[in-house]
């Protein structure tokens, strides 16, 4: 598979930040609905938001780490229905774009669990996994090269669509 053909950091950005709206959405709902709840955010007299965020967050966790645990649960959910049905996720498939084993082969549904897996490292590594894109001579992230996988324009109909003439109305005979 020549590296020419794999995708650059911007496009794969902005088909991530795509992704990334559903399972906002989706937790954006669930704060709503209280499924889940910002019990570090209530007030306490005399102290500034930013003070009781931060006693809270020193003294119980937990609740700071629910809300982008939850999030990247979303994301995985919904990145594995879309590897599943189109082999890419809502956004790669918004944007032409697909995910192929490092040889150029179909992407096995393995693989695509596997990929899903290693994509909470750019999240652990504050993103040098995916700045890794940049770097690398064929593309690829930390998550790619672990998985195997690289991600490519979709080629089903290579050439460009021919220009077309003005539409012609139909008339009953």
């Amino acid at each position: 598979m020549s590296a020419s053909r794999a995708v650059g950091l911007p496009t794969r950005c902005v088909s991530s930040a795509i992704d990334g709206v559903l399972p906002t959405v989706a937790l954006f709902l669930m704060i709503k609905i209280d499924i889940v709840q910002l019990t570090f955010l209530e007030p306490e007299p005399g102290l500034f938001l930013i003070d009781v965020v931060l006693k809270r967050f020193f003294e119980q966790p937990w609740p700071f780490l629910r809300l982008p645990l939850t999030w990247m649960l979303l994301w995985s959910g919904l990145a594995l229905v879309g590897y599943a049905t189109v082999r890419s996720s809502l956004g790669k498939w918004m944007m032409g774009l697909t995910i192929r084993q490092s040889n150029g082969d179909i992407a096995s549904a393995w693989r695509m669990l596997i990929r899903v897996f290693w994509s909470w490292l750019p999240a652990l590594t504050l993103g040098l996994a995916y700045l890794w894109i940049v770097v690398s001579p064929q593309r690829r992230g930390w998550h790619d090269i672990l998985s195997g996988t690289l991600v490519v324009r979709d080629e089903r109909d290579p050439t460009p669509p021919q220009k077309r003439g003005p539409t012609r109305r139909f008339e009953p005979k």
